[in-house]
């Protein structure tokens, strides 16, 4: 036990400085958790393994309720789920990952009609290995203030990298068995995005990058990936932008630390206005 509570804890510093660990979450919905101030929870798979549900109070105004969840750590299959419910705790919306021992991260963007005290639910199920997490955040929780996005590119959905002038992002892989998820952003026309992925490292090590346009409800709408041995190698796509405005693209890496990206944006949809 002291080996399992040891190897989550690292787990939990990678995914989240200074977590609060599911130990201390309200399992009731008559008297749920406080959400921190952060909007942030997470925390290590109940001990044994199975399912426990957390509760969370949040007080929410009209407006886009946006949410990032992942799930890391243990060599099985895992889920975490993630559902909004009113404040009678009947369920108004949900959605979940699944994933093994590489990990899994996605967003959503729950729409809020209403202001007043909502209910949070966090399920995570799976081998007590394994850790979650859940940020939350949004113009329907004006209140929560998500952490500053750390150097290098931007591993928050809340704040994203935005793209450069010249359309340039590049990077190292951080190395590891599970994946690694950026978020990047960009004012963009109707129009195409061209873009192109471009990997290099160590001949006969695997390198794979996969990139997402995300939708305004933090669904994937537009993807692509590359998954190659080579020292170097290179896709290409060109995404349909059908609406004048912010946009934001997740570009995730899995592979060696000697291994890096490249990432180059282009197409009218980038030019200037």
């Amino acid at each position: 036990m002291i080996k399992r509570n040891f190897a989550s804890a690292l787990l939990l510093s990678a995914l989240l400085p200074a977590a609060a660990y599911a130990e201390n979450f309200s399992t009731s919905v008559l008297d749920p958790s406080a959400l921190p101030s952060n909007g942030v929870v997470a925390g290590s798979y109940p001990v044994g393994g199975g399912a426990a549900n957390y509760y969370f109070a949040v007080d929410l105004k009209p407006g886009a309720l946006a949410s990032q969840i992942a799930a890391q750590g243990g060599g099985d299959y895992k889920t975490l789920t993630l559902a909004l419910l009113d404040g009678s705790g009947r369920k108004l919306d949900s959605y979940y990952i699944t994933a093994g021992a590489d990990g899994r991260e996605a967003t959503r963007v729950f729409p809020v009609d209403a202001g007043g005290r909502y209910i949070v639910r966090v399920t995570p199920e799976g081998p007590e290995a394994g850790a979650f997490r859940v940020a939350l955040g949004g113009s329907a929780a004006p209140g929560l203030q998500p952490a500053e996005a750390a150097a290098g590119n931007s591993q928050s959905y809340f704040n994203p990298t935005p793209l450069p002038a010249d359309g340039v992002i590049s990077g190292k892989f951080p190395g590891g068995a599970h994946a690694s998820y950026y978020y990047l952003a960009g004012d963009l026309k109707a129009g195409n995005l061209m873009t192109q992925i471009t990997l290099t490292g160590r001949p006969g090590a695997m390198k794979w990058a996969s990139l997402e346009l995300l939708n305004e409800q933090g669904r994937v709408d537009q993807e692509y990936h590359l998954s190659r041995t080579d020292a170097s190698a290179d896709a290409t796509r060109s995404f349909a932008i059908d609406r004048t405005g912010k946009h934001v693209l997740r570009l995730t890496v899995q592979g060696g630390e000697t291994s890096a990206y490249k990432i180059e944006f282009g197409g009218d949809a980038l030019a200037a206005k």
